[in-house]
């Protein structure tokens, strides 16, 4: 913003200092020949195009010296401001982890809107989203894994958060395919993919593509029954399922889509 600005007022004053300089030049010329002729009226018109000419040279780097000081001064300000509210967001979002960690979902929750409020995105959507998740708004919760994916879209972890809000929500086939894309994306050799490893290591997989295709078999088999279920009639999902306080009980993916807001 600021280099922009400075490039505008160059340009606009640009015209102003060659005007100036092509009139000190006249007056430069008006007094060899004032001198050369010993014409005094010459000599006289040389000084006042002179005048005139080191006034328009002479204005514009005033005038752009002061321009510039103000626009500098502004855009300081701003930058200045919105580091200030980087750095709020910054300890808001230190304050939502620490808070999500602890499993204080709703307190947490608070933290991560404020650190969004104030500009800080950095891995935030991501963890507002597993907050989201453990609070079962997981449409609100896709959203935000939705974003973190745009900015971080190699990260395998971020689409296997989303396929569980998606199978949560119904999206069975949604929740398949992230979960492909984990799978696919986890089996790649990088740093992220390594601290992901170790993780799952200790919660006894081989490595997080293993954790990740035990989900996928298993949510597999829930397509497999969900398509089956489509096909059924209303008489044999009633015989399967039976009723319990007179509404059909369905399996997992038959819930409900709730909204944070």
């Amino acid at each position: 913003m600021q280099n922009n600005l400075e490039y505008l007022w160059r340009k606009i004053n640009f015209w102003g200092i060659v005007i100036g300089m092509f009139g000190v030049l006249i007056s430069v010329i008006g007094l060899i020949i004032g001198l050369l002729s010993f014409n005094w009226t010459a000599f006289q018109v040389g000084i006042v195009i002179l005048i005139l000419g080191v006034i328009t040279w002479v204005f514009p780097f005033i005038h752009v010296t002061f321009r510039m000081k103000k626009v500098n001064q502004y855009t300081n300000n701003i930058l200045q401001d919105k580091e200030n509210k980087w750095i709020e967001g910054l300890e808001n979002f230190k304050t939502g982890k620490e808070l999500l960690m602890n499993k204080e979902n709703d307190e947490a929750l608070i933290y991560f809107d404020k650190a969004i409020e104030c500009g800080f995105e950095d891995e935030v959507y991501e963890n507002r989203g597993m907050c989201l998740q453990a609070l079962g708004y997981d449409l609100d919760a896709i959203g935000d894994f939705d974003k973190a994916i745009g900015k971080a879209s190699d990260d395998a972890n971020l689409y296997f958060l989303r396929s569980l809000s998606k199978s949560s929500v119904g999206n069975i086939e949604g929740s398949v395919d992230d979960l492909k894309k984990a799978v696919e994306l986890s089996k790649i050799p990088n740093e992220i993919n390594k601290t992901y490893d170790l993780a799952m290591q200790e919660k006894g997989y081989d490595s997080v593509a293993d954790c990740y295709e035990f989900y996928l078999k298993r949510e597999e088999e829930t397509l497999k029954e969900a398509i089956e279920e489509s096909n059924m009639s209303e008489e044999l999902k009633e015989k399967i399922w039976g009723k319990e306080k007179g509404e059909r009980t369905y399996p997992h993916w038959k819930k409900i889509n709730k909204k944070r807001r």
